[in-house]
């Protein structure tokens, strides 16, 4: 059990270095998809609760298949990945508000993900 702690604590610090590099990518692809540019804080805090929130929905569906018997990775893959897909683009969309238009549409916010895997 402490080594998957460990784990999940050394991924929340990757996590946040890495929200550095991908809070330059959601810029670009806000400005491409949704045409504002939201600010790097903005832009930050996305992309990290965006990472964190993965992290853990993917632990805990790794827990739930392990406790379930389950040992095929690649369902657990596409399952997480899914998920996340989901997660992250619903985050996307509140915490990126536009100034003077509202907030960001489901459509768009999904958008926003897929562009910053491109």
């Amino acid at each position: 059990m402490g080594n998957v702690i460990g784990q999940l604590i050394s991924q929340v610090i990757g996590g946040t270095i890495a929200a550095l590099i991908i809070a330059l990518i959601i810029q670009w692809a806000t400005k491409k998809v949704a045409k504002f540019k939201p600010s790097y804080g903005m832009a930050y805090k996305s992309a990290f609760l965006g990472t964190v929130a993965g992290l853990i929905l993917g632990f805990m569906i790794g827990l739930a298949f392990g406790m379930s018997g389950q040992t095929e990775q690649g369902k657990l893959y596409l399952i997480s990945m899914v998920a996340g897909f989901i997660l992250q683009g619903a985050i996307y969309q509140p915490v990126e508000k536009l100034t003077s238009q509202g907030i960001i549409g489901k459509l768009n916010s999904r958008l926003i993900f897929l562009r910053r895997l491109s």
